[in-house]
């Protein structure tokens, strides 16, 4: 694995643990509010979430890809709230989820390390692909 790898390896692992800690945070903050009693249909955000972190923390091209188009959906499903909002708490709140998301979205999109991180070829792949003759000849 090249350094810009190592180094995608890391951004798509900081970002994939954060999105996971604030998905299951959001969950169970919002369900601990509302009601008090554990709902089973929680497993399926929560399970999805960590099966999304996992999947891009392993570089899987699909899940930057997934994530990117989550990130700048759920960026712009806000911005309605956030130019209604009128008290500067809720601007403050609000702007800042926004910004996390566009600027989320933008270094999974961008980043070369995360794109290289996410294309190369693993050990097995490349022997897949090889040119070389598997009997030495």
């Amino acid at each position: 694995m090249t350094e810009q790898e190592k180094r995608g390896r890391a951004i798509a692992i900081v970002i994939a643990v954060g999105l996971a800690f604030l998905n299951l945070l959001g969950v169970f903050g919002q369900r601990a509010m509302h009601s008090p009693q554990f709902n089973w249909l929680l497993l399926v955000p929560v399970g999805w979430s960590l099966f999304l972190a996992w999947s891009l923390s392993r570089g899987q091209n699909w899940a930057r890809w997934f994530l990117v188009l989550s990130l700048v959906i759920n960026g712009l499903i806000i911005l309605p709230s956030f130019a209604s909002a009128h008290s500067l708490l809720s601007i403050m709140i609000l702007s800042t989820i926004i910004l996390f998301c566009f600027g989320t979205a933008v270094i999974l999109w961008r980043s070369r390390s995360v794109e290289a991180y996410c294309t190369r070829l693993t050990p097995h792949e490349q022997e897949l692909f090889s040119t070389k003759d598997q009997d030495g000849v």
